[in-house]
């Protein structure tokens, strides 16, 4: 039988959920955060792009409400916030 594997972010605890469920285990925070950046290509009056990254990690239902507070308490430091996902925040 195939399993997903799920680690909280917070506090390192893993879950597995059967390949039939979508998402993570019941009770778990799937917290996803999205930074986009607007770049100029060609120098200052060049053209412009939008570079978007997204971070995503899970919480277990006791880590939550935590990770929820300290994702709104550290919004504007992108180092924190990036540390605090799984992948560290490379795009």
């Amino acid at each position: 039988m195939k399993q997903h594997l799920y680690t909280c972010c917070r506090c390192g605890i893993e879950q597995r959920t059967s390949i039939d469920i979508e998402g993570p285990p019941i009770g778990w925070a799937l917290v996803t955060y999205r930074r986009d950046n607007l770049r100029w290509l060609d120098g200052d009056q060049g053209e412009q792009m939008v570079e978007r990254t997204t971070l995503t990690t899970h919480a277990c239902s006791g880590c939550s409400v935590s990770v929820l507070a300290f994702l709104e308490k550290t919004a504007s430091s992108r180092s924190e916030i990036d540390s605090a996902f799984d992948d560290g925040g490379v795009p």
